[in-house]
């Protein structure tokens, strides 16, 4: 199977749906992302479609990207992956924050390494539009001692992942990234 041109394009303007916006950006990042696992759940179940469809890409550019069991064991692989020191990501619905909580906790306390970096993207359904409660990361995550990186538009969601790694080294803290169900189902041109 080909791999799709817009994840190798390096300028222009090319159209993406948000999920493919969060793996863009990855791909994009100064020196590289290691690691993206987690649990798929709306709205982010599509990212895991993504890494999926561009298998041999990631391979190719030594990305280990995989489905976790659950919330938790993709938390638990990113903690790893600070002592490497590898920049990761996880990914799950803002329900699977509550369920990641504790290793979330125990990756806080230990922080992210400083040539590494440590990335959470929570998928956002405030509205109850595909999951079963309303909720909002932000605060457990302020409860964890995270900083929340919120994009507003679909250029700062695939943006704003290399500049978060950025913040994670800087801080050595991991760093909550909301994405809400319009930023990760919709879709737009981006440069």
């Amino acid at each position: 199977m080909a791999i799709d041109p817009r994840f190798l394009a390096e300028s222009g303007r090319e159209v993406f749906i948000g999920n493919e916006l969060l793996v863009k950006g990855a791909l994009e990042t100064e020196g590289g992302v290691h690691l993206m696992t987690g649990y798929p759940g709306s709205p982010v179940a599509g990212f895991f479609d993504v890494l999926g469809d561009i298998g041999d890409l990631l391979k190719a550019k030594g990305v280990r990207a995989f489905q976790a069991n659950n919330e938790a064991l993709g938390v638990a692989a990113v903690n790893g992956s600070q002592m490497a020191p590898c920049r990761s990501i996880v990914a799950f619905k803002s329900v699977g924050t509550h369920v990641a909580a504790d290793a979330l906790a125990l990756g806080t306390l230990a922080g992210a390494h400083p040539e590494g970096g440590a990335l959470v993207i929570s998928g956002e359904d405030p509205w109850c539009d595909s999951t079963q409660v309303p909720a909002d990361s932000r605060f457990l995550f302020e409860h964890l001692r995270m900083p929340v990186v919120e994009p507003g538009s679909l250029q700062e969601v695939k943006d704003w992942i290399n500049l978060s790694f950025k913040l994670s080294q800087a801080a050595g803290l991991y760093i909550g990234y909301i994405v809400t169900v319009a930023q990760a189902d919709g879709g737009g041109t981006v440069e």
